[in-house]
This record gives C-alpha cells, structure tokens and sequence, in this order.
C-alpha cells in the first residue's frame, strides 16, 4: 500500500536496461500484484480524508548562517589538524543551510507566511504555524 505509486515510463525502462540497472516500478503485476484499490486526491479531499497542510519553502540568508558555518569551518580545522582525513564534500554551506533550515521549520522558529501574491501575511498565521512540530 502507497501514497505514492513509483511508475517509470517505457523509455525509463529501456535506459535502465541499457545501463544493466534495475527498477522496480510498480505497474509491474508480477512483483507488486494487482492494484486492489485506488483513491485520487481530489476524491479524497471530497471525502474530508486529508488534514489541512502548508507548504513551507526553504530561505535562509547567508548572513544567518555566518555563525553556524564558521563554527562548521572551525571543527573541520581541528580535524584536519589532528590528521583526520575528510571528505572534500563532507559539509558545505548548502547542507547546513538544509540542515538550519530544517530545523527552524519543524521547530517553526523565524516562520513567515506570505499570500498569494508572496506579501507576508500575519493574518494568515494560525496556532499550528507556532507550535512546534
């Protein structure tokens, strides 16, 4: 059972088998069975099965990763002082600014809610958009 059937399209399956790679996807009886039921998403928000949801996009300023990547740059100093040998793509300030900002959104520190026009929008904040996750 998935939210999310995995179905590769025929020239997808052809490169893979090109490149001796192999795919599951999921159209294919003979490993995942029959389809027994299915449930589009519009037919389920008709039917109140889906709880509300926002999407949060990341942004991060670099000046607010100043502290966190100096931190980052000052550790991976000492490790290589003491001859630990790293992997060049180890972290980077595009990892961290995942990993900021990934936290600030389930934490929901620092949110700010934009309309349609992506104009911030206080009146659009409820209670969920502050409690932590």
């Amino acid at each position: 059972m998935t939210a999310t059937p995995k179905v590769y399209s025929e020239s997808s399956k052809a490169k893979a088998k090109e490149k001796d790679n192999v795919i599951y996807s999921m159209d294919d009886a003979e490993i995942f069975g029959e389809e027994i039921y299915t449930l589009n998403f519009s037919k389920a928000i008709a039917l109140d099965l889906l709880t509300d949801y926002k999407v949060m996009i990341l942004a991060v300023r670099k000046e607010n990763l100043s502290g966190v990547t100096n931190s980052v740059n000052q550790k991976i100093s000492q490790l290589k002082a003491k001859g630990t040998k790293l992997d060049k793509k180890l972290i980077n300030n595009e990892f961290v600014c995942k990993i900021v900002g990934t936290h600030k959104g389930l934490a929901k520190q620092d949110l700010i809610v934009l309309d349609d026009e992506n104009k911030e929008d206080h009146n659009l904040q409820n209670q969920y958009d502050t409690a932590p996750s």
